[in-house]
């Protein structure tokens, strides 16, 4: 489709199934396959996307990917109010966590908010006059700190560039992402090699290495809190490995494998 994460400038080409192989498997036409993939029709019936979805043998993640890009934007909005709640109900929550290392809360845009000082510290290697919110996808590939923040960078990079994609299937925030998109398109060779290998993330939870101050290195597990009312704003917090329950149904395996799992939400 015309708006959704595969942008012009990038060129992006997906290797497998051919456009009419494609069509015949999902019982649909290779015309009105064609249609939908240029952004002609943008509003399949849900057994046309299911079909789409099984032909392609697609995970739940990139099942959940491929319906937002033929959702109304409008029936995805939550109300401003709910929004606002869900940052203050999230840094509420976030003081029940005094054990964590980091904190911070995310919000559809991935930009990082609500930086408290020892985030401040990790993350910019001073509180004073550190920025107390900073987006996700511009810290990891420009800030000099991030490699050092991030011991496995490469893990973590693919990660952020995965969920930059899943966002950008949002019509909502395109004027907010595709700009930063776009920058680190331009300058980082890195960026380009990972967006073209499409392989989308979302925030769960797992184990990270971070590095710290002093220059030694933690293993952290990470879990990700969203709230029930706004799914698209969510605490992220760094425990120590034995002060971190493992939420219900989030995948345990290291910080290598694809965080596939949904977050769990706040009560």
């Amino acid at each position: 489709p015309g708006s959704p994460a595969s942008l012009e400038w990038t060129h992006r080409k997906v290797p497998g199934l051919r456009r009419e192989e494609l069509a015949w498997a999902a019982g649909i036409s290779v015309d009105y396959y064609t249609k939908l993939e240029q952004g002609r029709a943008s509003h399949p019936s849900e057994a046309v996307i299911t079909a789409i979805c099984v032909a392609l043998h697609l995970s739940p993640l990139d099942q959940a990917f491929l319906r937002q890009l033929f959702t109304e934007p409008e029936r995805l909005e939550p109300p401003a109010s709910e929004r606002i709640r869900a940052v203050r109900d999230l840094t509420t929550l976030s003081a029940s966590l005094p054990d964590a290392v980091m904190l911070h809360i995310l919000d559809r845009t991935l930009w990082l908010r609500a930086l408290e000082p020892t985030t401040r510290l990790l993350m910019f290697g001073d509180t004073d006059n550190a920025p107390s919110e900073i987006h996700l996808v511009d810290y990891v590939f420009t800030h000099p700190r991030a490699r050092r923040l991030y011991v496995d960078w490469e893990v973590k990079a693919a990660e952020v560039v995965g969920m930059l994609q899943l966002a950008l299937s949002d019509e909502r925030d395109h004027d907010a992402l595709v700009p930063v998109a776009q920058r680190l398109w331009s300058t980082s060779a890195r960026f380009r090699e990972l967006w073209q290998n499409f392989d989308i993330h979302t925030k769960g939870s797992g184990v990270r290495r971070i590095g710290m101050p002093d220059g030694s290195i933690r293993s952290l597990r990470y879990i990700t809190v969203a709230a029930p009312y706004d799914d698209t704003t969510k605490l992220v917090a760094y425990l120590p490995d034995e002060a971190a329950a493992s939420p219900e149904g989030s995948d345990d395996a290291d910080s290598q494998a694809r965080t596939r799992d949904d977050p769990p939400k706040a009560s």
